[in-house]
């Protein structure tokens, strides 16, 4: 019989073999690619993302995901996460986004900012 431990690593694995393709993300405005294209992939019953986003930040539309990838609301309007700047002067500013059920992602930020951000620490639960 199996470990508690050993059961959560046998269902990781067991996810990781059935995790699907990258698929590319649809930026917004003047976004562009920085650090990796930006991508989405489904791993279980998550989306994963990677690949990172440059340019001038401004409330709107950072990305949109494919269809299928849209978060678990739970009975919520939208998800919320912040991403942080990774650029010298701005390094750690925090930048926040919203995603609705749609699975389009938008960002709020006070004043526009220049900087490139890392999405492979997002990852959301799917429908």
């Amino acid at each position: 019989m199996a470990t508690p431990v050993e059961t959560l690593l046998l269902a990781q694995v067991a996810s990781l073999a059935t995790a699907g393709a990258w698929q590319n993300l649809t930026l917004g405005g003047s976004y562009s690619a920085s650090g990796g294209t930006p991508q989405i992939r489904r791993e279980g019953n998550r989306a994963f993302f990677s690949g990172g986003i440059s340019g001038t930040f401004t409330t709107g539309t950072l990305f949109t995901v494919p269809a299928g990838f849209a978060p678990a609301m739970n009975g919520s309007t939208w998800l919320v996460f912040d991403l942080l700047s990774d650029v010298v002067g701005d390094y750690g500013k925090r930048l926040t986004v919203r995603v609705d059920s749609s699975g389009t992602c938008t960002i709020f930020v006070a004043t526009s900012v220049p900087t490139m951000v890392h999405l492979d620490t997002i990852n959301w639960p799917l429908t």
